[in-house]
């Protein structure tokens, strides 16, 4: 036999109060009725008891939105391949899941062939894993009234109605150099791959950051080449500064301790991310602060309209 749902009207006559009371407190509906904190707590309480759930059809009928986000980047994609990609989209789905909301994937959307055909009303909001074309396909201007977020690593002209979320890499190199430093290595190298265009930096900008900060600067062609430049320049911790490379050559770091290795910047979300050894790169707070701006931004609109940069902290 199947189990009866719980109602609004059953959380109502727990806490004793009316349906209106109920429907202000648990769904945040305009309403006249006042309640009071106290009674807002009974409320609360008698629903967790009761184990309410609120019927998301009903809500989105009532509140015009389909409680979903889309994800779509202007460049090919592949989640199977891409480390990186594959936990930015990790982060995305948990923290949109914790918010009510769900993630729509579509393929064309994820090949660089961007297109949100008849868009109003199947999603709130886009999340860009890149920066977002200046002008999307025929027919795509409806995506123009919904709130969009850009969470990438890539400095961005992206148009003003699109809120950057990104990961500072100065400052995360700045603070692994600090924390290296205080560990005593006097030799640190900064690995950048050749003809990298997705970073932050140039690599003259980032050569002379290095400068700065007495560090070593290094490019590579192909991964294979780091351990081997780095053991020639006989240096006692380094940094791989293409985050997706970083995450690979985690795996193949010698497990006898970080003197004579390479540290990389790795997903904090990578299972074989070791903090004794490996930088941890906050993919997950990036991720957190996307789905915290979409959502404000859906449900208070206009909501923040300023990029946002997450400062890296080093590990304890």
């Amino acid at each position: 036999m199947k189990e009866r749902r719980v109602t609004i009207k059953d959380v109502a006559q727990r806490a004793g109060v009316s349906i209106g009371a109920v429907s202000r407190v648990l769904h945040g509906r305009a309403s006249t009725i006042r309640v009071s904190e106290a009674t807002s707590e009974i409320i609360r309480k008698a629903a967790k008891d009761l184990q309410y759930k609120p019927n998301r059809s009903a809500q989105s009928l009532r509140s015009g939105r389909s409680k979903t986000l889309t994800v779509a980047a202007p460049f090919p994609i592949s989640f199977a391949t891409s480390t990186y990609y594959a936990s930015v989209l990790d982060g995305l789905i948990r923290h949109a899941s914790a918010k009510g909301y769900t993630i729509c994937l579509s393929g064309a959307s994820l090949d660089g062939n961007v297109s949100f055909e008849d868009s109003k009303g199947k999603f709130d909001g886009v999340i860009w894993l890149g920066n977002p074309p200046e002008k999307l396909t025929e027919g795509d201007a409806r995506v123009d009234d919904l709130p969009q977020i850009g969470i990438h690593l890539e400095s961005t002209t992206a148009s003003p109605r699109v809120v950057n979320v990104r990961a500072d890499e100065v400052q995360a190199i700045i603070n692994f150099v600090g924390h290296q430093r205080v560990s005593d290595y006097a030799r640190i190298g900064l690995f950048a791959k050749a003809g990298d265009s997705k970073g932050l930096l140039a690599a003259d900008e980032l050569r002379d950051l290095c400068k700065r900060l007495a560090i070593e600067f290094f490019t590579y062609e192909v991964l294979a080449e780091v351990n081997s430049i780095a053991t020639e320049a006989k240096l006692q911790a380094g940094v791989i500064w293409h985050i997706e490379e970083a995450s690979e050559l985690a795996h193949s770091v010698s497990s006898k301790g970080i003197k004579g290795g390479i540290l990389s910047i790795v997903s904090d979300s990578d299972p074989g991310a070791d903090p004794k050894k490996h930088f941890i790169f906050p993919i997950n707070e990036m991720c957190r602060s996307a789905i915290e701006l979409i959502t404000l931004k859906i449900e208070n609109p206009p909501g923040p309209g300023s990029s946002v940069g997450l400062p890296i902290p080093f590990p304890s």
